[in-house]
Order: C-alpha cells, then sequence, then structure tokens
C-alpha cells in the first residue's frame, strides 16, 4: 500500500513539473537577465511591425532578393507577409507558438512547415518569425572572450524543446551594455549550422539596435544571407490579426 502510494505521488509530481518549470529550475538567472537584455536590443518586447530585405549570395551567381512585412504581437504570434519577388506575392506565414503555417494564393489549405525550414539561402522560417533568443533557450553563462575587438559574455544556449529553430547555440554580448555581437546554431548533431554576426547598430526610437544580420555558411566560402531590418514601428496589434480565418483579408 506505502509503495503504490509513493508511485502516486511520484506520478503526480512529475505531472505537476511542466518543461517550463524544470526549465526554470535549471536557468543560470545571471545569464538569463543577460539574454533577455540582448533580445531587448536585438527588437521590442511588444507589438510591431518590422520591413525585412533578405538578400542571398552565392559565387558567381546573380542575388536573391525578397521582402516582407513582419507583424509581431507579444513573443508567440506573427505574421509574415512576402512583398517581393513579384513570383511569390501574396504568399502570407503565421507562426503560433512553435507551429507554423504558410498560406499560397494558389492553393487553399494552409501548408504546415516547420521554424527549421529554410526561406532563402541561409535564413529559416524562425530566423524571421522568432526574434527572441529568452524562452526558446535555456542559457549557460561561459567565460568572458573577444569577438569582433568586443570583449563579450559567450553564452551557451539549450534549446527548450525540439521545436525551436535550432537546437543549440552560441551567442556573444558586449560586456559593455548587452548588444548582440555574433552567434554561432548548432544541429541536433552537434553540427554547426550557420554562423551570424550583428551589424549596423543605430537608433531607432531611443534604442540602438541592430539594422543588418550576415547569416553564414560555415563549410562553403562564399554563400550567405544578408538580413535588413528597413523600418520598425512599433504599434498595437489586433489579436484577430494573428488567426487562419483572417490571413485572406491582409491587404498587400
Amino acid at each position: 500500500m506505502n509503495i503504490l502510494f509513493l508511485i502516486a505521488a511520484l506520478a503526480t509530481f512529475w505531472l505537476w513539473m511542466s518543461p517550463q518549470t524544470i526549465i526554470a529550475a535549471q536557468t543560470d538567472p545571471v545569464a538569463a537577465k543577460i539574454l533577455e537584455r540582448a533580445d531587448t536590443i536585438r527588437n521590442p518586447q511588444g507589438d510591431y511591425v518590422v520591413h525585412v530585405r533578405i538578400t542571398d549570395y552565392k559565387p558567381e551567381k546573380p542575388p536573391k532578393v525578397a521582402e516582407y512585412e513582419v507583424l509581431v504581437k507579444g513573443r508567440d504570434r506573427t505574421v509574415v507577409k512576402t512583398l517581393a519577388p513579384p513570383l511569390d506575392r501574396g504568399t502570407t506565414m503565421l507562426m503560433l507558438g512553435y507551429d507554423m503555417w504558410v498560406f499560397m494564393p494558389s492553393i487553399r489549405k494552409p501548408l504546415r512547415i516547420s521554424l527549421q525550414q529554410r526561406l532563402l539561402g541561409e535564413v529559416a522560417y524562425g530566423d524571421i518569425a522568432r526574434a527572441n533568443f529568452s524562452g526558446d533557450y535555456v542559457p549557460r553563462l561561459g567565460k568572458v572572450v573577444e569577438r569582433k575587438g568586443v570583449p563579450c559574455h559567450e553564452l551557451e544556449l539549450t534549446a527548450v524543446n525540439e521545436k525551436v529553430t535550432y537546437h543549440r547555440a552560441k551567442l556573444w554580448v558586449a560586456t559593455e551594455d548587452n548588444r548582440p555581437i555574433a552567434a554561432e546554431f548548432y544541429a541536433f548533431s552537434g553540427k554547426l549550422l550557420k554562423t551570424c554576426t550583428f551589424e549596423d547598430y543605430r537608433p531607432e526610437k531611443g534604442v540602438t539596435r541592430p539594422h543588418r544580420l550576415v547569416l553564414r555558411d560555415p563549410l562553403k566560402e562564399g554563400y550567405y544571407s544578408v538580413m535588413e531590418y528597413i523600418h520598425i514601428e512599433e504599434r498595437e496589434l489586433p489579436g484577430k490579426y494573428f488567426t487562419k480565418e483572417y490571413l485572406d483579408k491582409l491587404r498587400y
């Protein structure tokens, strides 16, 4: 009887211990605070709209360019409207939590996609749809190193679940002000998928933010993609925008 009671108690305990609770227990509070500050510098933490241009470069080939209007509500709801090239205009992506769908004018039903899939070149859907590291990764603070001539905290990031864009990442943020300087992203196998540098820091509504991210293939010389944040506007966005039913009504 006592053994049965103990088993039932343990089962209840593990049901109560959600993944978020377990993750919170594992998180280094100092590393978490640094990561949150880095996210605040990368992008607004409320509702906002940003115009993004992606240019993909490959040796001996003309660059491919695409433009998007990205609507972000909080941390878990995003709509990505494709503005260019003309052939893809009207294609819309919807992210709710870690789930994502693509809506094409020529197809009636939305297609389920993952955050890990490639959007263009070195840019994954998750790179444009989920802009925060905190909440998606458990951070661990490493040593202070120099990156691009800047003293940086080295953060080891481990994904909270298998749906996050990358299984593991390293992020270097300036010790002076916690601005992101560089990152590396890894697959579950441990393979280095891509590197990233945060560039073109400029004031945006009182906050100095990076306006260009350069993502490179570490195994192929000359293969890289540039994400440019052309304009960021902070404004409240209606919740109805972030539903499958409303996407047909979005204007382009």
